[in-house]
């Protein structure tokens, strides 16, 4: 797209100036405003407004003249949903930006700085549509930003009022019991109170919504790209309404406020199906609810859509396409293992192949291949669903987590019987899985017999490519010092994090005779994590150096990911490629 100029005129006057002419000040006003503008930082228009020197229609048409455009009143103006849905909160609250509407393929939008090349440059790459900037003052947009940064908070106040309302109406009948009972008639405001936060979260690209009760509110945050953020607090007195109504979408137990549990749910948001994973537990000041959303599009595209490097790629083709044995992957919770086994999953799909999963829960429903649910209050655990899987003929079976020894053997039987079993364990990294699964009370020949290979991996934020910019790291840890980074600058598109989708830290560990060897003598983990990365294993460090010296991540996210001294886990050739 061509950049967006705004209008160019020879002489940018100044605010004073064109106060003055217009006969609206005079010079020991303008002196002073100049004064204690040097002394405090604020604008100059800012200053003079406060005092009542100016109005703030005199002051827009002033600044107008000063930018060459037209001045435009919001103070009490009502904004389009539908374009202001375009526009991140962040955005218009950085660049003091508004938008108005559209004529004739022109987006007319309020604009403290009108003249602002970059700002109108990032409207035109989030919209499509040429921007046309109108002069409003601060002032203005600060009252009218604040009056709508509130989806949410509208709706909290619009359910607040009709309780109010009812409580006048009727004060014999509680407005809470008649709502409740009409928690699951869509027009309701505690349902479009619910809508709303899941809207907005899922506009975020949030992971996971909390709502957690304290003792003064229910407390809603979003988790972004894996960093908890605050969304909004509901008042206390609309808790019970709030949970309640989540608990009917999942098909739970209202009255249920003493045990966890656990429902799945779905919902629609602009056009588009969403599967929710939603989790209840009592806390101290009453329940807190998780929201999962599930977003299946994610998979299509195999493990080619994990972005791996391609060595990274060949080792973990080379796993799955093995006829039978063990592959596992490990990190911790929301690491993103379950999305790893589903990718590939999706490579080893075909009419040739019978693939099964036993699950807790079913995540994402792929066509073609056969998912079962865990029941453990039935008598079906995952070792039980596993047994009777082996009588179904499976090619490829998929097990959601090895949680204890029961399952571990199960799973081992499976792969030792000719199947290609993938799983999940819960270890800090590849080398440090075989003590675990020794631990669970696996022999460490029937270890060496059925795993083929462990994934390691963890998560971490992704640079934002439409706003990262280079540096030169000068000071810090000495494999870094001299190389070329990025950092995110912030724009329309990352929501002015610098940050936008996360990508996974990976590390390989195949099986070969030195490891076998190693693990059958009771060798420990720092020895098995010499022997693999002898072989040719990049642990999680090394894959973290490549994807910041590409640009793809900072140092700081690798810190928070691996722990501060991640630098130390470098293997060799890792740290003096990257001073080279």
């Amino acid at each position: 797209m061509d950049p967006v100029k705004p209008p160019i005129f020879p002489i940018a006057r100044k605010l004073g100036e064109l106060l003055m002419e217009a006969g609206l000040i005079d010079v020991p006003r303008l002196e002073r405003a100049l004064s204690e503008s040097r002394q405090t930082g604020e604008p100059v228009g800012k200053i003079l407004l406060k005092h009542g020197w100016v109005t703030e229609e005199q002051l827009g048409q002033a600044l107008s003249a000063q930018a060459g455009t037209s001045y435009v009143k919001i103070g009490d103006r009502e904004f389009n949903q539908d374009l202001l849905g375009l526009f991140p909160h962040e955005f218009c609250a950085r660049r003091k930006v508004l938008p108005l509407s559209v004529q004739q393929g022109v987006l007319l939008v309020a604009m403290v700085h009108p003249n602002d090349v970059q700002t109108l440059d990032e409207i035109y790459l989030l919209t499509g549509l040429k921007p046309k900037p109108l002069v409003t003052t601060s002032k203005e947009f600060d009252d009218s930003f604040a009056a709508l940064m509130s989806g949410v908070q509208g709706q909290v106040s619009e359910v607040i009022a009709t309780l109010r309302q009812e409580v006048a109406e009727d004060s014999a009948t509680p407005p809470q019991q008649r709502l409740a009972d009409e928690l699951a008639v869509e027009d309701q405001p505690v349902v479009r109170l619910l809508n709303s936060i899941l809207s907005d979260a899922i506009a975020r690209g949030a992971s996971d919504v909390h709502m957690e009760a304290r003792e003064k509110c229910l407390r809603v945050r979003f988790r972004v790209d894996g960093i908890m953020i605050d969304a909004t607090d509901i008042p206390k007195d609309l808790e019970a309404l709030t949970l309640s109504r989540l608990k009917i979408m999942a098909s739970l137990d209202i009255a249920e406020k003493r045990k966890p549990q656990d429902g799945r749910s779905r919902v629609s948001v602009a056009g588009r199906q969403y599967d929710l994973r939603v989790n209840l537990i009592p806390n101290i000041w009453g329940e807190k609810a998780v929201i999962r959303i599930l977003r299946p599009a994610m998979l299509f595209g195999g493990m080619q859509n994990l972005g791996l490097y391609p060595d990274v790629y060949q080792r973990l083709r080379g796993l799955i396409e093995a006829p039978h044995g063990i592959v596992l992957a490990t990190g911790p919770t929301g690491s993103g293992k379950t999305t790893t086994l589903y990718s590939a999953l999706y490579e080893l799909n075909s009419t040739e192949r019978n693939i099964l999963t036993v699950e807790d829960p079913v995540e994402y429903p792929l066509e073609g291949v056969s998912q079962t649910q865990v029941q453990p209050k039935a008598g079906m655990s995952f070792a039980d669903a596993l047994r009777a899987m082996l009588r179904q003929d499976p090619d490829v079976i998929m097990v959601g987590e090895i949680r204890d020894q029961e399952t571990l053997d199960a799973a081992v039987y499976a792969a030792l019987t000719g199947h290609l079993v993938l799983s999940t364990i819960h270890a800090n990294d590849a080398t440090s899985t075989p003590t675990r699964m020794m631990e669970m009370g696996l022999a460490p020949y029937l270890l060496t017999s059925a795993v083929r290979g462990i994934i390691a991996q963890r998560l971490i934020r992704r640079l934002c490519p439409h706003c990262r910019e280079p540096h030169r790291m000068e000071h810090g840890p000495a494999p870094l010092v001299g190389l070329t980074m990025y950092r995110g600058r912030g724009c329309a598109r990352c929501r002015e994090t610098g940050f936008h989708g996360r990508v996974p830290l990976f590390e390989v560990m195949t099986m070969n005779e030195a490891i076998e060897d190693l693990i059958n003598q009771g060798a420990p983990a720092q020895r098995i994590r010499h022997a693999a990365l002898q072989s040719g294993m990049l642990g999680l460090a090394d894959d973290a150096l490549r994807k910041i010296q590409d640009g793809i991540t900072t140092p700081a996210e690798v810190a928070r990911a691996l722990g501060p001294l991640w630098i130390d886990d470098l293997c060799p050739a890792s740290v003096t490629g990257s001073s080279t």
